[in-house]
């Protein structure tokens, strides 16, 4: 199966206007990463350091909202100060789940293993 990636690689092969080359990047990369959503029925939210906005430290935000199995590896958040989230409402407006985790690599990882099984 050829990637979206794999095409833009031929494309931009052709061509010699950098806008155009810079747009294409662009576009096959959300469309790869679009793919890789977990199915939802209501919303979608991804959010980046959001213990910000509250003032809060990571340790301090996640103690007040997440369960310790939805974060990824604890210490490396702590160290890194870096606070990705995922929340996925997979079913209906009322029930959701959200992954934490250090990288949105990593949340976006497990995600992915946990809608697989």
């Amino acid at each position: 199966m050829t990637t979206d990636a794999e095409l833009l690689e031929a494309q931009v092969a052709t061509s010699t206007d950098p806008q155009r080359m810079k747009r294409m990047a662009v576009e096959a990369a959300v469309r790869d990463f679009v793919k890789l959503l977990p199915p939802h029925k209501a919303s979608l939210t991804i959010q980046h350091n959001a213990h910000i906005d509250v003032y809060l430290s990571i340790r301090d935000y996640l103690e007040d909202i997440a369960h310790p199995d939805d974060v990824i590896d604890y210490e490396s958040l702590i160290k890194g100060n870096e606070l990705w989230s995922v929340q996925v409402y997979p079913s209906t407006p009322i029930g959701s789940y959200t992954i934490y985790g250090p990288t949105l690599e990593s949340v976006m990882l497990r995600i992915i293993e946990e809608n697989q099984t």
